[in-house]
């Protein structure tokens, strides 16, 4: 359930809110060169996290003052224990999509079922296997979309257009 610290990227309002501090001084933080966003505009977390904590502590050794020092340790340890319930609460993409496959694999199995619990009538199961065996090919390409948006965080392409109208 831990989500990897090295490679996880957060936005600019959820490193601000992780770190305390506002999205303005994210952005002047960025601007002094302490760190700064990927590609996507998104940040690494744990490097955000170590390069505010050497920014705070030669801000603190520059000022050499031992109240400084006990705020910005108790803010570190602040921020960490925010990023320990961060992982505690979230799941990682893997387990999501083991989830989502695990519920909608079931949820097929009985529907297939079904046709047995209605009726004994051959000729009647067999229409109820066919009105099912329709609907459990229409959820199960609509599922396959539907787990590559969660996947990739992107809407399928038939759902752009969909969204577009």
């Amino acid at each position: 359930m831990k989500i990897d610290a090295a490679t996880h990227a957060v936005s600019q309002q959820e490193l601000a809110q992780t770190l305390g501090i506002t999205t303005r001084r994210i952005r002047q933080i960025v601007a002094e060169g302490w760190f700064s966003a990927n590609d996507d505009g998104r940040y690494v977390l744990r490097d955000a996290i170590a390069s505010y904590g050497a920014m705070m502590k030669g801000a603190a050794e520059r000022r050499n003052n031992p109240t400084s020092d006990r705020l910005n340790a108790a803010k570190a340890e602040m921020i960490q224990s925010r990023i320990r319930k961060f992982d505690a609460d979230h799941i990682t993409m893997t387990e999501a999509l083991q989830s989502f496959d695990e519920v909608s694999d079931d949820f097929l199995g009985m529907l297939k079922g079904l046709p047995a619990l209605i009726t004994t009538d051959p000729r009647e199961r067999g229409r109820i296997d066919a009105i099912v065996a329709s609907d459990c090919q229409r959820l199960s390409e609509k599922w396959a979309l539907l787990r590559e948006e969660l996947r990739t965080g992107k809407p399928a392409k038939h759902r752009v257009l969909e969204l577009e109208d």
